[in-house]
């Protein structure tokens, strides 16, 4: 039977057993893995990254969707950038809401999950979904569309992510929000990697100060 590393550091790393790799692909924009795990169902890996994992994905999609759902009075409007697997998207989706925008730029990472997670990427086809794959960085850019709530569900801020930890990206997502909207986005590792959360928290902070 296989392990599976994924290195968080040069000296830490979570190892779990995988019964075969089910797909990989490198696409236009990243490296894809599908692998079947011992203990955790069908993982999603992205550049060496776990992305999904079928038995727990659950805890982390609902902890980055809903607190901000219910926080906001009257949520119609979503722009989920990044998102690709679907599962928070299924999320959003449980609010009464009329319009989700998700932007991913790596179509293939739509196509893949219908696939191998089609639990999870089935909402793509409600009609109140428009995908767009594009940069999102360029997307908050160039639209001049207004949302209630940001979700920002991208790999971490590192490499073709990076830029989604400035303070201009941050600027470019307040442009798109309405008057009382509000945004969240998911952290790495604020022990193991301090110096990216913390330019993360310090970009928001001087955008959406508290």
């Amino acid at each position: 039977m296989l392990t599976f590393t994924e290195w968080h550091t040069e000296g830490f790393g979570v190892s779990f057993k995988i019964k075969r790799r089910l797909y990989s692909e490198k696409t236009e924009f990243q490296n894809v893995e599908v692998l079947e795990s011992l203990d955790f169902g069908k993982v999603l890996v992205i550049n060496g990254e776990v992305q999904v994992a079928e038995k727990d994905e659950f805890i982390y999609h609902e902890s980055l969707v809903h607190p901000v759902m219910m926080a906001h009075p009257s949520p119609r409007r979503v722009l989920l950038i990044g998102g690709g697997d679907g599962g928070a998207l299924r999320e959003i989706l449980k609010h009464e809401i009329e319009e989700v925008t998700v932007v991913e730029i790596d179509r293939r990472i739509i196509e893949i999950c219908k696939e191998f997670f089609p639990h999870l990427a089935k909402n793509f086809e409600d009609e109140r979904v428009e995908v767009i794959n594009q940069d999102g960085y360029a997307y908050v850019s160039s639209s001049n569309r207004t949302f209630d709530i940001a979700i920002l569900d991208t790999t971490d801020p590192k490499g073709i992510a990076e830029r989604f930890s400035s303070e201009g990206f941050y600027k470019k997502i307040k442009e798109r929000l309405v008057e009382d909207g509000m945004v969240v986005t998911q952290l790495p590792n604020v022990i193991l990697h301090k110096r990216e959360a913390s330019k993360v928290y310090s970009s928001i902070s001087s955008i959406f100060p508290i």
